[in-house]
């Protein structure tokens, strides 16, 4: 009887390794024509296997960039909406979606699921910006919704989570995304290096203490570098737990410093 049951279990097993690897093989293979720009050969590879894949997300992404290309966007649309069910903050569907909703002509929808990449950046950036002392202050542990504990259910929020994806989501109705790609890269790449022997200015540093962007540090370790080559530099932190922002909202807190600096 032992046996008997051990080879079934045995054999059951087999067969959905067998399914699985094959599942597999389609895959790579419509991978495979889309990269030798054959979504149509890609398309009719999957399609037929929608009643049996759908639900499975790796598949219908496959899928939708397949119909998609082949010119059937309704089609992508459906699969790629599949996707986002179960991995919302899949922003490579996202985008793949909106592609196809501005292929159906429907504009709108193209730009709310545009804006969702780019609302997810933003969301990045205020976090950045920001410091644990003023999540804690301003948020805590407090859920979005009372009556919706997230330990109880992963689409339940905290508070914190809820406003900055609301915020991030209205910064990007009014951002332009491309502008946005190139501000990251001038921040990435400037850098005055040798520059700094050019400079003949007194420069007063003043950053926040909880900055996580420009930590005082680092405007130390410029003050002294500057002071070294002969020139007049000073640093006033502003104190606080408000993160890089802080020097925006709280630079009054160094306003005296910042007059007598001036006055010099």
């Amino acid at each position: 009887m032992r046996s008997i049951l051990g080879r079934t279990l045995l054999a059951a097993a087999l067969c959905l390794y067998a399914l699985g690897a094959a599942a597999d093989a389609v895959t790579d293979r419509a991978k495979a024509l889309l990269q030798r720009q054959d979504p149509q050969g890609a398309y009719k590879l999957l399609l037929p296997l929608e009643s049996q894949r759908a639900g499975d997300p790796e598949y219908d992404y496959l899928l939708g960039i397949a119909a998609l290309d082949a010119g059937d966007p309704e089609r992508a649309v459906f699969a790629l909406e599949r996707v986002l069910a179960l991995q919302p903050e899949n922003l490579q569907a996202r985008a793949e979606i909106g592609r196809a909703y501005l292929a159906m002509g429907e504009r709108e929808a193209a730009k709310r699921e545009g804006n969702q990449p780019l609302s997810q950046a933003l969301k990045i950036i205020t976090i950045t910006a920001r410091a644990h002392g003023w999540a804690e202050k301003t948020f805590g542990y407090k859920w979005a919704d009372p009556a919706k504990n997230p330990g109880a259910d992963l689409t339940y929020a905290f508070s914190i989570e809820d406003a900055l994806q609301k915020a991030g989501s209205a910064r990007a109705a009014s951002i332009d995304a491309n502008s946005l790609i190139y501000t990251a890269k001038a921040n990435q790449l400037y850098n005055l290096g040798d520059d700094v022997k050019k400079i003949k200015a007194k420069i007063l540093f003043v950053p926040a203490e909880s900055d996580l962007i420009f930590p005082p540090e680092l405007s130390m370790r410029a003050a002294e570098r500057y002071k070294a080559q002969g020139g007049v530099a000073e640093v006033a932190i502003i104190e606080g737990d408000g993160g890089h922002l802080d020097g925006v909202t709280s630079v009054a807190k160094q306003g005296e410093a910042i007059r007598a600096f001036l006055s010099k």
